[in-house]
């Protein structure tokens, strides 16, 4: 190992409980993708620890969702940007809030997805920085707000910014079996809506207009698509 392989190293495990501990606290703070006050405390929990290393700063302003956000270390024609989102699927209500440590787990909303992924980021940046390599790297960070209901503004973000972009990584959770994900699916949502007669249930229900029955059948339709095509999933949510 070279010598600022080691610098990094001892400067991370020098900062493992000061970075268990900020995971923690944005863990605590629930950040639902509609939630907008909760992303927005997330966002500057993230701006206290990163203003001080990437000087350039950006927002993106959103009217429905929090406010999307680029640092970068300096203005340059092209970047190597590190992406990570802010927003979480639990909402406020949801009693999956707080974060603990089990044993040698930490389990909390967003730990892995991908509140982890972001402490990664600002550690690494942390650790780049301390060791001098930060000023020669042309790196820019975009931290997004809304990838868990499908990327709905930040994608123009992104698509505006990648003609920039000489490589994008996404501290994102890797596989189950510690697999490195270099792609992901994209999304598409669509919602179905059933409307049923009433009658009487004197008359009988073997010849019925039902709209959950119709929609039972749809479920099992669609359903069984799984594993008709290649890298396509398909999953019925809410009802």
């Amino acid at each position: 190992m070279g010598t600022v392989s080691k610098a990094i190293q001892a400067f991370l495990e020098s900062k493992q409980k000061e970075q268990l501990q900020f995971l923690i606290d944005i863990c605590n703070q629930n950040s639902y993708s509609f939630n907008r006050s909760g992303v927005e405390k997330v966002a500057a929990m993230i701006h206290g620890h990163i203003t001080d290393i990437l000087s350039v700063h950006e927002t993106d302003p959103q009217p429905r969702f929090a406010d999307h956000h680029i640092y970068r270390v300096k203005n340059v024609p092209k970047y190597i940007y590190l992406v990570g989102h802010m927003d979480t699927v639990f909402p406020p209500d949801h009693p999956f809030q707080t974060c603990r440590i089990d044993h040698d787990l930490l389990r909390g909303p967003g730990t892995g997805d991908m509140k982890g992924g972001l402490t990664v980021i600002i550690y690494a940046l942390k650790a780049l920085k301390h060791v001098g390599l930060l000023k020669d790297l042309p790196l820019a960070v975009i931290f997004n707000s809304d990838e868990e209901v499908g990327s709905k503004t930040s994608c123009r973000l992104f698509e505006r910014e990648r003609e920039k972009a000489l490589i994008c990584l996404v501290t994102e959770c890797a596989g189950i079996n510690n697999e490195i994900v270099i792609s992901r699916n994209g999304k598409l949502g669509a919602r179905i809506r059933s409307q049923g007669k009433a009658r009487h249930v004197g008359f009988g229900t073997h010849e019925k207009s039902s709209a959950i029955l119709e929609l039972a059948h749809k479920i099992i339709a669609l359903e069984s698509l799984n594993n008709s095509v290649p890298d396509f999933s398909l999953n019925i949510g809410k009802i």
